[in-house]
């Protein structure tokens, strides 16, 4: 007998720890999961996401990296009745006998690169994973590996690269036979191409990942949250703000969800409100928003609720000090994250509240600040769309301090960039704005 060894695979150790505290697969599933979905994790018919291996870790009393232990168990192999190939025979063809438990071990691994703030190796041993199921015997584990691979690409600055990755992973993806892969890839597109600017053609596959919640066909609530989050986020920017009326997280949802998920969809609640003039009512939300969200949780996130606080306190008419103290919590916070070079969006807001306290000189130079960033091709690296918005915060200090020709390029700049990006209605807004400008 000789002592090899046997990688113990995920899904295995989910079902030894359900059983070890006397879950069933129903109790372990809860209201966010199924439980035919727990069974073919267990099974090893399906890879858990990042999100429902949270919610698993958390329900089986253990850290995620437990259930992601590679530890190889030895295993007693029987006697041989012969002499075996050596592996560097010619003859050996390793890519047919690939066994899927390794294939996963192989996933898990390059998932715990990822996670330990190495994307870039990750990226390799995701590309080398689906190179080596050559045959595509295990199909589901190379969808999983490309959709991985696209969302590296768009953590380091790919957005193209990850497109590229995601429309043709869409089509292989069978949405009756795996539903949830097939959401989590429309998510994955429609929030890429919201961030290169393309929220019009985002909303599309947002809306479809979201109607696979509404209708019932996944049953993850944590999903469901992420799909309502990056739908209200492209509706938003395509200026669909009857959508977000009408859209709200459930109950339930609610209470499963991240706090990042649900502090963005207030945030886009709260721009929603500011849009018809709800001042006071986005104030309330996003005081509750800031209570739920910590800074270590999304330290842009959090920044961006604390400018967009401050700037409807001044719209609302409150204290200045109150919107400056808001706007001072946003710049330490964004001064651990980005070092001296703060983003734009943090340095027009900044010279909208230093016009109200009534320094027009200060507040000139931070909006110049955001006119040159632009005019440089330098600004920092944000979305189109936030980079128009603070051009039109600029434009608003330029017309209020005496520098008309200067608030005429800046929101002429706005309108263009709305354009590009497909924010129709917001580029029709800053038009009638320039209009307004030029007749002043």
């Amino acid at each position: 007998m000789t002592a090899l060894t046997r990688r113990p695979s995920v899904g295995h150790r989910i079902r030894q720890a359900r059983l070890r505290i006397g879950l069933s697969q129903t109790e372990l599933a809860g209201a966010d999961i199924s439980p035919s979905y727990v069974s073919l994790v267990e099974h090893d018919k399906r890879i858990p996401s990042e999100e429902v291996l949270e919610v698993l870790s958390s329900r089986l009393g253990l850290p995620v990296q437990e259930l992601l232990d590679l530890t190889p168990e030895p295993v007693e192999a029987p006697a041989s009745a012969g002499p075996t190939a050596s592996p560097a025979s010619p003859t050996a063809n390793p890519a047919p006998n690939l066994r899927r438990v390794d294939l996963v071990s192989q996933f898990v691994q390059a998932r715990q690169q990822w996670e330990g703030g190495d994307p870039q190796t990750a990226l390799e041993q995701f590309d080398a994973l689906i190179r080596a199921d050559s045959t595509r015997r295990h199909q589901d584990v190379r969808l999983e590996s490309r959709l991985s691979v696209a969302q590296i690409l768009q953590q380091l600055e790919r957005g193209q690269e990850a497109l590229e990755t995601l429309r043709p992973l869409l089509d292989d993806v069978d949405g009756q036979e795996s539903p949830e892969l097939w959401q989590r890839v429309l998510i994955a597109l429609a929030d890429v191409l919201e961030e290169e600017g393309r929220p019009g053609e985002g909303l599309r596959h947002a809306h479809a990942a979201h109607l696979a919640s509404a209708a019932g066909r996944v049953q993850s609530r944590v999903s469901g949250l992420r799909a309502l989050e990056v739908l209200i986020r492209c509706a938003y920017w395509s200026g669909q703000f009857d959508w977000i009326a009408q859209l709200a997280p459930s109950s339930q949802e609610a209470e499963s969800g991240s706090s990042p998920l649900l502090s963005s969809i207030r945030l886009y609640q709260a721009l929603e409100m500011r849009e018809s003039g709800r001042h006071e009512e986005a104030v309330r939300l996003l005081a509750h928003a800031n209570e739920e969200l910590q800074p270590i949780d999304d330290p842009r996130l959090w920044a961006q609720l604390a400018i967009l606080s401050a700037d409807l306190v001044l719209l609302a008419g409150h204290d200045v000090d109150a919107a400056r103290a808001s706007l001072e919590r946003a710049r330490q916070v964004m001064t651990l994250v980005s070092g001296a070079e703060l983003p734009y969006w943090l340095t027009a807001a900044d010279a909208l509240c230093t016009l109200a306290e009534e320094r027009p000189e200060r507040a000139v130079e931070l909006a110049g600040r955001v006119e040159e960033a632009e005019q440089a091709g330098t600004a920092d690296l944000g979305r189109p769309q936030h980079l128009a918005a603070s051009l039109l915060l600029a434009s608003q200090v330029f017309a209020a301090t005496g520098h008309p020709e200067r608030a005429l390029r800046c929101c002429a700049r706005a309108a263009r960039l709305f354009e590009r990006v497909q924010a129709y209605r917001h580029a029709a807004a800053a038009w009638e704005r320039l209009d307004g400008l030029r007749q002043d």
